[in-house]
C-alpha cells in the first residue's frame, strides 16, 4: 500500500517528461549549415545594409562655458556666436536672478530658416547645459522672419551654459 502513491506518481510524471523532451528549445548556437546557404544569407544581409538610409544624423561637437549665476548680483550678459553651419548668427542673453530662479531674455540676430541646415530640421531650441553635461530644453525659438528673434524663459538651474540648436521638433529632450 505504501508503494501505490509512488507508482501512481511515476505513471503520471512519465508522459509529462516525455512531452517535455519533445518540445526542446532551438539550440543557442545553430550548427553550421550548407556553405552555399550561408553565402546567400550573407549576400541578403549585405544587400539590406547597402540600402540608402532614410534618416542621416550629423553630429557636431562644440564647447560652451557654464557660468554659476547663483552668487552674482544683478544681471549677467552672455553672447551667442554662430558656427560654420550658420556663421552669421549673433546674439546675447541677459540672465537676471529672481527669487529662487533665473530669468533669461535671449535675443538672436540673423537666425535663418532651419531648412538651410537640412530638411529634417523644423525649429530652433534654446538649451541650458549644466557643468555635468546635462542639457535642459528651455524653449522653442520661433524665427519671425525679420532676422531678430527673442525668447524669454525662466529656469531653476544655477550654473549652466546656453546654446541654440536646430531640431526636428520643439519637445526634444
Amino acid at each position: 500500500m505504501k508503494f501505490m502513491p509512488l507508482s501512481l506518481a511515476v505513471a503520471v510524471l512519465s508522459p509529462a517528461l516525455a512531452l517535455a523532451q519533445q518540445d526542446q528549445a532551438p539550440p543557442l548556437y545553430p550548427a553550421p549549415g550548407n556553405p552555399a546557404e550561408q553565402q546567400s544569407q550573407q549576400n541578403l544581409a549585405n544587400q539590406q545594409n547597402s540600402q540608402t538610409p532614410v534618416f542621416r544624423v550629423n553630429v557636431y561637437a562644440r564647447t560652451a562655458r557654464a557660468v554659476n549665476y547663483r552668487n552674482r548680483g544683478g544681471s549677467t550678459s552672455v553672447d551667442f556666436k554662430g558656427t560654420e553651419l550658420m556663421p552669421s548668427i549673433t546674439g546675447h542673453a541677459k540672465i537676471d536672478g529672481k527669487a529662487g530662479r533665473l530669468a533669461i531674455d535671449a535675443d538672436l540676430d540673423h537666425l535663418g530658416p532651419t531648412s538651410a541646415i537640412g530638411p529634417q530640421y523644423l525649429t530652433y531650441v534654446l538649451w541650458a547645459v549644466t557643468p555635468e553635461g546635462r542639457a535642459v530644453n528651455l524653449g522653442e525659438v520661433l524665427p519671425n522672419g525679420n532676422g531678430r528673434d527673442k525668447l524669454s524663459v525662466t529656469t531653476d538651474l544655477q550654473a549652466f551654459g546656453l546654446i541654440v540648436t536646430a531640431e526636428p521638433y520643439f519637445a526634444v529632450t
